[in-house]
C-alpha cells in the first residue's frame, strides 16, 4: 500500500492513520461498531495526500460512495440511477460531522461494493475505473 491515508469516522470525529491494507480494515470495523452502538449509521472518510477523499457509509446494507479529489469536482456512483430509476426513493439516515443526515436509496451502492472501492482507492490512490463515476 502506498498511498499513506487518514481515516475519519464522522459521527464520532475520529481519526487513524493507515499504512496497510489491514490498517483500513481495523478502521472500519471500528466504525462498524461505533455504528451500531450509536443504532444509525457513519459516514467515514478516506483522505490521501495529493489525491482526494473517498467516503461511503458503516454500518448498513447500503452506502453512498463520493470522491472528492484534491483538485476538481467530485464524483459519485448511484447504481439505481444508472439503471434509469429517477422516482424519489426511501432516504437512508446516518451520522456526518456529528448531524444526523440523509440520502435518497436511489443514490446509494451495496456496501460491499463501496468498501471494495475504498480499499482500491487506498491501495491506488485512484478511483476504480471500472465503477461508473458520475459528475455532481
Amino acid at each position: 500500500m502506498t498511498p499513506v491515508g487518514t481515516v475519519v469516522w464522522q459521527g464520532i470525529a475520529q481519526a487513524l492513520q493507515v499504512t496497510s491494507r489491514a490498517d483500513l480494515m481495523q478502521a472500519i470495523e471500528q466504525a462498524r461498531k461505533a455504528a451500531r452502538h450509536q443504532g444509525v449509521p457513519l459516514s467515514v472518510e478516506l483522505r490521501i495526500d495529493n489525491s482526494g477523499v473517498m467516503s461511503i457509509l458503516v454500518g448498513a446494507d447500503r452506502s453512498y460512495l463520493v470522491f472528492k479529489p484534491e483538485n476538481g469536482h467530485f464524483c459519485h456512483v448511484a447504481d439505481d440511477v444508472h439503471a434509469g430509476n429517477t422516482r424519489p426513493g426511501k432516504c437512508l439516515a446516518f451520522i456526518e460531522d456529528g448531524h444526523l443526515s440523509e440520502i435518497d436509496l436511489r443514490l446509494t451502492v451495496p456496501f460491499e461494493l463501496a468498501q471494495e472501492a475504498l480499499l482500491s482507492f487506498a491501495e491506488t490512490g485512484e478511483i476504480p475505473r471500472s465503477l461508473p463515476w458520475m459528475s455532481a
